[in-house]
């Protein structure tokens, strides 16, 4: 996007958004390619949003490890996607297959908890938070309301996330 100002309204967002092209092939390498693609398409999904939720897995699987940035700065692995698709483009599928499925078969056991969070409010995920003391978290997959609610904020809404709470979730 050149300017900030192009983009006015959700409509402009999603023109904007379907110009942006995922180099595939420049990513992964020539033999993964085609396990990637059959899988894929043997799950209705495809290779794009099925290698975003593997790669999405690996904060979840890297744990409390961090990384020093600098020598007075370390960083902990704190990887997460949104992937906004047409309905039926394969969002769910490449979710489970790639992150909720293994990651809960492997990790929850570990960690004595929970962490497939369904409610997406911002009490839901402050009560997450809380309850799990920072254990890691993957939201289900359908946001949709979430999403509108933040992007387009109203005073009666009950969910509407300030910037410091979502800050402080963060």
């Amino acid at each position: 996007m050149e300017k900030e100002s192009e983009v006015r309204s959700l409509i402009d967002l999603e023109a904007k958004l379907t110009q942006v092209v995922f180099p595939f092939q420049d990513v992964v390498p020539e033999h993964l390619r085609e396990w990637f693609s059959v899988y894929a398409a043997s799950h209705g999904t495809t290779q794009e949003l099925l290698l975003l939720s593997m790669l999405t897995s690996t904060s979840a699987l890297v744990g409390k490890s961090t990384l020093e940035v600098f020598s007075t700065y370390e960083e902990r692995g704190n990887l997460f996607l949104i992937a906004i698709s047409p309905s039926g483009s394969g969002k769910t599928p490449a979710c489970h297959l790639g992150c909720i499925d293994p990651i809960i078969e492997h990790l929850e056991p570990k960690i004595k908890s929970t962490i497939l969070l369904d409610v997406t409010s911002a009490n839901g995920l402050f009560n997450h938070f809380v309850s799990s003391q920072l254990s890691p978290i993957i939201c289900i997959d359908e946001a949709y309301s979430f999403l509108m609610k933040l992007a387009s904020p109203t005073k009666s809404s009950q969910v509407y996330m300030s910037m410091e709470r979502l800050c402080k979730l963060y």
